[in-house]
């Protein structure tokens, strides 16, 4: 459902982008609908796998060095995710956290308007 989101998935993936220097994906829980920073090539339109669909239907968020992913929670019901990768050599943290979790509730208001 959130596909239908694209664009403005487009844009707030492509504006934390541009301020925090990260790379970021929004998926829906069947594969990728939004990319951008470096090596956004390589997950558009990709499907998203087990590690993912776990994340999202459980949904939790999910920290550790290497990445970010908070799903996005529609009327209780996960409809996709915001991941957030950190640049080469730097550590993601409550900034970049809290950038995911504004977006996730932001497309889930979309979804729910």
């Amino acid at each position: 459902p959130i596909s239908e989101l694209r664009q403005f998935a487009d844009e707030y993936a492509e504006s934390v982008s541009q301020v925090l220097g990260t790379t970021i994906v929004v998926s829906d829980t069947d594969q990728v609908i939004s990319a951008w920073g470096a090596g956004k090539k390589e997950f558009a339109d990709k499907k998203v796998d087990n590690e993912l669909d776990k994340i999202i239907q459980s949904k939790n968020r999910y920290l550790n060095d290497s990445k970010i992913v908070v799903p996005i929670i529609s009327q209780g019901d996960p409809i996709g995710s915001i991941t957030i990768l950190p640049k080469s050599g730097k550590v993601l943290g409550d900034t970049e956290l809290k950038a995911a979790e504004i977006g996730a509730n932001f497309l889930a208001r979309q979804m729910e308007n």
